[in-house]
């Protein structure tokens, strides 16, 4: 059975011990993974199913928009007919960071705002309910590694009733903490699909791209992959502005020709570049190999293949396929990471790394992308009474006895819909309203989730 418009109404009572007889006279609506591109029938019907329901609150786990469409009336024209008792409260998903323009994106946080859109991302609110407070905690879109658990759970006293929104499971993934540069979603990302591209980190949203160091002298970067398939033979850390404005205005050549220029280091001392060639075999782990190759800056490269089909959707705290590599940088400097990308085939899915450092800080001396370190602490997770999430569309395309052909996480088909223990929060993970790549769903209809406690 394929279903394209067919919404599905999931009605879910919850036993949490918190919330027994405190909340139970209340009702909560879960939507998820809108995708919404236009204001039609199906958007009609998913607003009559929600009024329907009177929910006293509505919670939303981002998706909001459809990737990379940059407009988002429809969605506003969506949003602003649901209505609940106590408000609308989102989180962000990785489709609402792929606005072209940052004012665009300005525009669409203002537009959801003046329809009442309370957004949560890496923040809280306090609801009085019945007399009782419930906080909502809100983390901006996981995929891309924009959430902080730790800024958003901040304020909420512990044992206090909590709802977590997140729009991708992989929140509950323990993650390192890395640096992701991604060559596709460059704003040039046409022109050099198949060809060497320079890119740095700063695609869609948070990620400024800077690292810092503790100390003067010899650190280690270590690279690896977050789609396989890629190929990488330079990286640059860079405290030039002019190096900057060349590298974001294109002018890769020029580029290229002053990094193979003898008087570069002359001219630029505190330029750190960092070519495949300096890489010690000893060094590279699993399945990337050091390879000569005359159209590689300095006549090698490195390779994460053969690809998988199996994404590297997070950064491994202990990865088996990664490499590692020597440089010397001094303390107080603002370097800019930029590195020289190939995707296998000029793939999409075959494009990007995670970088991390030996003796990285931000710019307020704080540890930021090291080596071995976790994303965040797991401790206030525990918590957490309920954590509702999305993204995964529930597979979207499911075969009998299969399941799920892809879930786009790192968590596994396990945790691909529906409800489930974690260890000590209920975790419930719609399949969604709307679809991405194909308009079909197979065996997997689209839902709106009605939640009540005892």
């Amino acid at each position: 059975m394929i279903f394209i418009q067919k919404i599905r109404l999931e009605k879910i009572r919850l036993d949490i011990q918190k919330f027994r007889g405190i909340f139970s006279n209340l009702k909560f609506v879960h939507l998820s993974d809108l995708h919404t591109s236009k204001f039609g029938r199906p958007e009609k019907r998913l607003v009559t199913l929600v009024d329907r329901e009177k929910p006293d609150v509505i919670l939303i786990t981002g998706d909001l928009v459809v990737n990379y469409k940059n407009d988002f009336w429809a969605c506003i024209q969506t949003l602003k007919k649901l209505t609940a008792k106590y408000g609308v409260f989102a989180v962000f998903g990785n489709a609402d960071h792929t606005f072209d323009s940052a004012q665009q994106f300005h525009n669409f946080l203002n537009a959801l705002k003046d329809i009442d859109v309370t957004l949560l991302n890496n923040q809280n609110v306090q609801l009085k309910l019945n007399g009782k407070r419930l906080y909502l905690v809100g983390v901006d879109d996981p995929f891309y590694h924009f959430d902080n658990f730790e800024e958003a759970i901040k304020g909420v006293p512990s044992g206090a009733p909590t709802i977590l929104l997140a729009h991708s499971p992989d929140i509950l993934f323990p993650r390192a903490d890395a640096l992701v540069v991604n060559l596709l979603d460059s704003p040039y990302r046409e022109n050099h699909f198949k060809e060497w591209g320079w890119e740095d980190s700063t695609y869609f949203g948070p990620e400024d791209g800077d690292v810092y160091f503790l100390n003067d002298g010899p650190h280690i970067i270590r690279v690896q992959s977050r789609q396989e398939g890629v190929s990488l033979d330079t990286i640059l850390l860079n405290p030039y502005e002019d190096i900057d404005d060349m590298l974001n205005g294109n002018h890769f050549e020029r580029i290229d020709h002053l990094l193979t220029t003898k008087e570069t280091m002359t001219r630029y001392p505190d330029l750190v570049i960092i070519p495949a060639s300096n890489v010690d075999r000893d060094n590279i782990y699993g399945k990337w190999k050091k390879k000569y190759d005359t159209s590689a800056l300095f006549n090698f490269r490195l390779d994460d293949l053969p690809p998988r089909k199996k994404w590297h959707f997070q950064p491994l705290i202990n990865p088996m396929n990664y490499f590692e590599a020597n440089l010397s940088a001094k303390k107080d400097i603002k370097y800019h990471v930029w590195a020289r990308l190939k995707a296998y085939n000029g793939s999409p899915k075959s494009d990007s790394v995670y970088l991390q450092f030996s003796d990285s800080v931000d710019k307020d001396g704080r540890e930021k992308y090291r080596i071995g370190k976790p994303a965040y602490s797991k401790d206030r997770m525990d918590h957490v009474d309920l954590i509702l999430t999305g993204h995964t569309h529930g597979g979207q395309m499911r075969l009998p006895f299969y399941g799920p052909i892809s879930t786009m996480t790192s968590i596994g088909k396990r945790y691909t819909a529906g409800l489930h223990r974690f260890d000590n929060s209920i975790l419930y993970i719609s399949r969604g309203i709307g679809t991405s790549v194909l308009p079909i769903r197979l065996f997997c209809p689209p839902e709106i989730t009605v939640l009540s406690f005892k």
